[in-house]
């Protein structure tokens, strides 16, 4: 394409200019240098900082333009220095190994790729590090505890595993251990030690024995298997239930009862003072010989407003293990108030010296015909017949239920507050 008329014909193809700042010529002579500041006063005056000219950069817009596209740098404008001011003393502080990045106050503000690299490196290890260590050794394992050394079984075969004394102190007597080891090792007999026991055998056993004792002799013969851990198989709850159903639709051979005009004359023939005193406690609480036997002497008090009347505290017993500790007061004659004093005075443990298995023979010996369970039977039913209701009665037997009480009571037929309550109620039907 030809130039226009009149044109040059180089405009087309103009280089872009770089302006330089322009340079004055070197000072020839010292006059013609600046004044330069001492930074002490003299005759004229004090000192004084001389400030260069500010520079001013072109703002043409070709100036522009070539700054705009990078190819023209701009000049800092230097400001004039400042006064000195003091400074903190300096702190020596390790050096760092990792490359220094550039400070907002240097010229070029970001940092380099090289220096980006150099930055999320990890950091190298110093030559303590880099020394070869000794591979970790695990924590040793904690020490075992010694494993304790198992109970000592008693040598004798007519005692149970369980300490006598303690089953003695809830009314499990040792001839009681003795009947549970017995019946339970004859159903094991000819067994291997862990061989389980089927609901059909546990029926077959059981049917050896009659219905007023084959429920009881169920419930203990398993409670006794389920302490040696022996597995049973099958519904063994209900051949328990069959049993206690045929309990409860048989009239069982019960102990008779005993009458007071009895007591009050086989207690005047007795001269033993320690049966005596049992004999009259007995009666008077309608309360079972184990529970006599094992009360304290602490536990018994005489009543100071009340003659010949004592107030007893079971703690002991077959009783409290439904029903917790629990006090009855009793009028008893002066035999039995002389053996109290006496044996509070001798600062005895118990108040009676035997055990219950001691005094069976005696007590069988002074009421011929008769049993143990005689006396507690023969008291609450010559209350029954006084006209007490089942809940009075419930005060002095402790009995939880009316169903465990009427057993005693022949299943109602001694109940004479429950007769005319009735005979009351349907008299004008």
């Amino acid at each position: 394409m030809a130039p226009a008329a009149g044109q040059c014909p180089t405009a087309e193809r103009v280089r872009p200019l770089q302006l330089r700042p322009a340079q004055s010529p070197a000072p020839t002579s010292a006059a013609e240098l600046p004044p330069q500041s001492t930074g002490t006063s003299t005759a004229a005056g004090p000192a004084h900082t001389t400030q260069r000219p500010e520079h001013r950069e072109p703002s043409s817009p070709l100036h522009q333009a070539l700054r705009s596209l990078g190819l023209l740098r701009s000049q800092r404008t230097r400001s004039a220095p400042r006064a000195a001011s003091p400074r903190p003393p300096a702190t020596t502080q390790p050096a760092d190994p990792r490359p220094r990045l550039p400070t907002p106050t240097s010229p070029r503000l970001r940092p380099s790729a090289t220096e980006q690299r150099a930055a999320s490196a990890p950091r190298s290890r110093t030559w303590q590090q880099q020394l070869p260590q000794a591979p970790p050794t695990r924590p040793a394992p904690p020490a075992a505890k010694p494993r304790a050394a198992p109970r000592q079984q008693p040598a004798s075969s007519e005692s149970e595993t369980s300490d006598d004394e303690t089953n003695d102190r809830f009314g499990v007597t040792p001839a009681t251990n003795r009947r549970r080891k017995r019946l339970a090792e004859d159903i094991l007999k000819d067994r291997k030690k862990h061989q389980p026991i089927t609901a059909r055998e546990l029926r077959e056993w059981a049917s050896n024995y009659n219905v007023g004792t084959r429920h009881s002799y169920l419930t203990t013969v398993i409670s006794e298997l389920n302490r040696r851990q022996v597995k049973m198989l099958g519904d063994v709850k209900g051949v328990v239930r069959e049993a206690k159903i045929a309990l409860t639709a048989h009239r069982p051979q019960q102990a008779p009862a005993l009458t007071s005009s009895l007591v009050r004359e086989t207690t005047a023939e007795v001269s033993d003072p320690e049966l005596h005193a049992v004999i009259v406690l007995m009666w008077k609480t309608a309360s079972r010989l184990t529970s006599i036997s094992q009360l304290q002497t602490e536990d018994v008090k005489e009543v100071p407003s009340l003659p010949n009347v004592v107030s007893m505290t079971f703690r002991r017993g077959k009783t409290i293990i439904t029903t917790g500790p629990y006090t009855l007061w009793a009028e008893v004659d002066q035999p039995t108030i002389a053996f109290i004093r006496r044996r509070k005075a001798q600062q005895e443990q118990h108040l009676v010296l035997r055990t219950a298995e001691q005094l069976y023979r005696p007590l069988r010996a002074a009421f011929p015909g008769y049993h143990v369970r005689s006396f507690r039977r023969g008291a609450l039913q010559e209350l029954a017949m006084t006209g007490a209701t089942l809940a009075d009665l419930r005060i002095i037997s402790r009995h939880m239920t009316d169903a465990s009480l009427y057993r005693y009571l022949n299943f109602g037929e001694e109940s004479y507050a429950e007769r005319d309550k009735v005979l009351q109620l349907t008299h004008r039907l």
